[in-house]
């Protein structure tokens, strides 16, 4: 890839938690104000990818369950494909999964784990949490170890894949191809931010995130606007759980988000099956393209005419969706369709 433009391999874990009458909450971090990347914006946990997360070394370690069945035959998103395993090592599925878990643990403290035997799964004890956290934090290789003292095992298998995003080339800065998976936990287990890579952590009912949004107490980043603005669509805990497990193994999509300025000076971030998405072969949706927005001789009025195909983001405002997504996934609920909640069923395509 052309220099500037190649995109660092990550993982994100979309955790949602049970709460009193099945409320759904999900695991929120906000980031230090200290940090280079993505200061004071909240996000769900997740980072870079490290070697060792696709290490040989855990092979049998993972034998709670078999691993096959995370290895779907549905349509595979380019951030899997691009990154074989070499060796022995693990597929892409298993190590980016042991790497959305690893970073969870980092920033939150929550680390999912099964017994290496087999049995219940349970986030690790407090106790051995607060040991091994700082270990972990400067050595991604110590979960490795712990997993070996403590005869456990990541839990892998409780992590759908969800959806995969890149970075638009006409962002600067750190561009990232992030695969999102969503595990659910029946009980939310204690967390807190480390002060380090993290100034805050809690648990959120998405409707509350993007109300703060809104209202400008906080900042979200377009996909976790997005995957915020779909996640509010479930009702409860229960339906987010089963929708996740049950439309996992229809396959996911890698999303390529277009930046377009508009005339008014509006931006819109577009992305596929959207009226205005560049066709295949524009340059302004080719991955080695310079890094500059597609202009659009038109008002956010203009772009927002009723009965349009729409699958994009207004920046730093809200998304909206009005075409039928693949792998039976569901869009984004605009305001007014919060009654729509808690029956995602309706958006499946090829269930």
């Amino acid at each position: 890839m052309m220099a500037g433009t190649a995109w660092r391999r990550a993982a994100t874990l979309v955790l949602s938690g049970r709460g009193a009458g099945d409320e759904l909450a999900l695991l929120m971090v906000r980031r230090s104000g200290k940090s280079r990347h993505l200061p004071d914006v909240e996000v769900f946990p997740g980072g870079i990818l490290d070697d060792s997360d696709f290490s040989a070394a855990w092979r049998p370690l993972l034998t709670a369950l078999p691993l096959e069945p995370l290895l779907l035959s549905a349509p595979r998103p380019a951030t899997f494909v691009e990154r074989p395993p070499v060796g022995d090592e693990l597929p892409a599925e298993i190590g980016f999964r042991l790497a959305a878990l690893r970073e969870t643990f980092e920033e939150t403290g929550v680390l999912l784990t099964r017994p290496a035997a087999g049995g219940r799964p349970a986030p690790l004890p407090v106790a051995e949490a607060e040991r091994w956290r700082p270990r972990v934090q400067r050595r991604p290789a110590e979960l490795l170890r712990l997993a070996r003292e403590l005869a456990v095992a990541p839990d892998v298998w409780s992590l759908h894949e969800w959806s995969a995003w890149l970075t638009p080339v006409a962002v600067p800065g750190h561009r990232h191809d992030a695969a999102f998976f969503v595990a659910s936990v029946p009980e939310r287990p204690p967390c807190c931010e480390d002060q380090t890579e993290t100034q805050h952590v809690e648990w959120r009912r998405p409707a509350a995130v993007l109300a703060d949004h809104a209202a400008g107490a906080t900042t979200l980043m377009p996909p976790q606007l997005y995957e915020l603005s779909r996640l509010q669509r479930f009702g409860s805990w229960s339906a987010l759980e089963r929708f996740s497990r049950r439309r996992a193994p229809l396959g996911i999509q890698r999303m390529l988000p277009v930046v377009a300025l508009l005339s008014d000076g509006h931006r819109l971030g577009l992305l596929p099956g959207d009226e205005l998405y560049p066709a295949e072969g524009d340059p302004a949706a080719d991955p080695l393209a310079e890094p500059a927005p597609l202009r659009l001789p038109m008002t956010l009025a203009q772009a927002e005419t009723p009965g349009g195909r729409w699958h994009r983001t207004v920046m730093g405002r809200s998304s909206h969706c009005t075409v039928r997504l693949p792998y039976g996934h569901v869009g984004p609920a605009y305001p007014a369709d919060r009654d729509s909640a808690g029956t995602p069923e309706k958006y499946w395509v090829g269930s």
